[in-house]
C-alpha cells in the first residue's frame, strides 16, 4: 500500500476511531524549496518509502488498552482500505 491507500487510511482512523495519525518525514527536497531548488537529484526509494509511512499515536502514558485500542484500529481500517482498493 501506499500513497492514496495510506492517505485514506490515515482519515478513516480519525472518521472512525478519532485516532489522529501523521504523515512524516518525506524526503526534503519534496518540502523544502532552498533543497529542491538546489539539486536536481531524487530518489525513488526514498519517494515510494516516504509515501508509505505514517505515524500511529505513542506515548510513555499510554494504557495497554490505548495500545491495543489503536493497533486493532489500524489493522481494521488498512484492510477495509486494502480490500476496497482492490490488492
Amino acid at each position: 500500500f501506499g500513497g492514496e491507500v495510506r492517505d485514506k487510511v490515515v482519515q478513516r482512523m480519525m472518521d472512525d476511531y478519532g485516532i489522529a495519525c501523521m504523515i512524516a518525514n518525506p524526503p526534503i527536497y519534496n518540502i523544502h524549496p532552498l533543497v529542491a531548488k538546489a539539486t536536481s537529484m531524487r530518489s525513488p526509494v526514498s519517494d515510494k518509502l516516504a509515501a508509505r509511512v505514517l505515524c500511529l499515536p505513542m506515548h510513555p502514558a499510554m494504557s495497554e488498552h490505548d495500545n491495543r485500542f489503536i493497533s486493532a484500529a489500524f489493522v481494521k481500517c488498512l484492510n477495509t482500505e486494502i480490500q476496497q482498493a482492490g490488492t
